[in-house]
């Protein structure tokens, strides 16, 4: 973590991630989403490597170690960013404004007053801000965020509770009660899952944007419920760089409503819709009756915790099942013989900690089968765990 003192005092700490000293115009600077901090970037550490590009990730005042700023506004956020590419940059070097989420007004800010750093725009799932244009851009969004945008006008109080305890959901083991007892919804819980699931990356994010306190968090409440979306409407239209953005049309946190006023508004714009997708999903059933290859890391040495030693690799081989069948929602599972032979290659005690593999989910030919679809797992080639994710071969 670096940090620069903005002109009015203020400090605004930032993280560099990828290439420290790429080649000109291969500079992305990142906007985190909501409830989220700088550290949100670190999934993007080995793609940026790999493609030679340098991530600067700031925290947003009122965020992680940014000094908070009671005024803040998608506008005068763009001061901070000019700044802290003046201590970065040579004064003639463009950049691409990348915001997610929460961070996508910002992003859009700076790409229409920073017209002479913008090289270009890219919004990933982007939040609209929906004061005056509910009726538009809220279409498809979850109760849990609806109550909280309604709540931060009414009952301030009630939405600063509901902060807190989302903070707590990062760092307790009791996040699901909490989730479930606190009014959140089905899709919240699962979500949650998911997270879990990226080995903690988001959750430590979170972490860090709340460290400090949940001031600016709310300000971002405030300011997406609240502030006029026209004075951003009017410098959307000057942006004249190529913009893209990216949606999962069964997104209930940040709509597919919400990316299309933005195509709308910038003059050069393209939008991706995926079927599925974005911050938070809705359950897609279609996506079950659809082939599909993806490649995951599967967790055994925690799967097996407390499980006796003449169990492990039997043990092993269901969980891998039982992981398929969540991930695919598909009944009939099969494992691969190379697979099921490295789960078994260390004795029946030794198992492996962990194991990359690919399933693949399948149309069944079989017309004497109930089942349409079934799951074949295999074992991945590569089996580097480090720094890896999901992986989408075929959606």
């Amino acid at each position: 973590m670096e940090i620069i003192r903005l002109q009015d005092g203020r400090e605004l700490s930032y993280t560099v991630f990828g290439v420290r000293n790429p080649e000109p115009g291969r500079t992305i600077i990142y906007f985190h989403g909501f409830m989220s901090s700088r550290l949100e970037a670190a999934m993007l550490q080995d793609r940026a490597l790999d493609l030679g590009i340098r991530i600067v990730a700031a925290d947003r005042s009122g965020y992680g170690d940014s000094t908070y700023d009671p005024h803040r506004t998608p506008h005068s956020a763009v001061k901070d960013v000019e700044q802290l590419l003046e201590a970065l940059l040579p004064p003639d070097e463009k950049v691409v404004f990348y915001g997610v989420s929460g961070g996508s007004p910002y992003a859009a800010a700076c790409a229409a007053l920073l017209q002479n750093r913008a090289h270009g725009l890219l919004l990933n799932v982007p939040f609209a801000l929906i004061a005056g244009r509910e009726e538009k851009v809220c279409v498809g969004l979850s109760k849990t965020a609806t109550r909280m945008f309604r709540d931060v006008k009414i009952n301030p109080i009630k939405v600063k509770i509901t902060l807190y305890m989302a903070s707590l959901l990062q760092r307790t083991p009791l996040r699901f009660l909490l989730l479930k007892y606190g009014g959140f919804s089905k899709v919240d819980i699962e979500t949650q899952k998911l997270f879990k699931n990226k080995g903690g990356a988001l959750n430590l994010a979170g972490r860090e944007g709340n460290k400090r306190g949940l001031k600016g968090q709310f300000l971002d409440l405030q300011i997406m419920a609240t502030h006029s979306h026209e004075s951003l409407t009017g410098l959307l239209g000057s942006v004249t760089c190529k913009s893209v953005v990216w949606a999962g049309a069964m997104d209930c946190t940040t709509p597919a409503a919400m990316a299309h006023s933005y195509v709308e508004e910038l003059p050069n714009a393209k939008l991706h819709l995926a079927n599925k997708g974005g911050a938070k999903m809705a359950k897609d059933k279609s996506s079950k009756q659809t082939v599909a290859t993806r490649e995951y890391t599967i967790n055994l040495h925690k799967r097996l915790h407390g499980q006796t030693f003449k169990k492990r690799a039997p043990k092993a081989v269901k969980e891998i099942k039982k992981f398929a069948q969540k991930m695919m929602s598909t009944p009939d599972v099969r494992v691969d013989v190379k697979l099921n032979k490295a789960v078994w290659s260390q004795g029946i005690r030794n198992v492996p900690n962990k194991v990359r593999i690919v399933i693949q989910r399948r149309r069944n030919e079989d017309d004497e089968d109930s089942e349409e679809m079934y799951s074949l797992v295999t074992l991945a080639e590569d089996q580097n765990t480090k720094g890896k994710g999901v992986v989408v071969l075929e959606a």
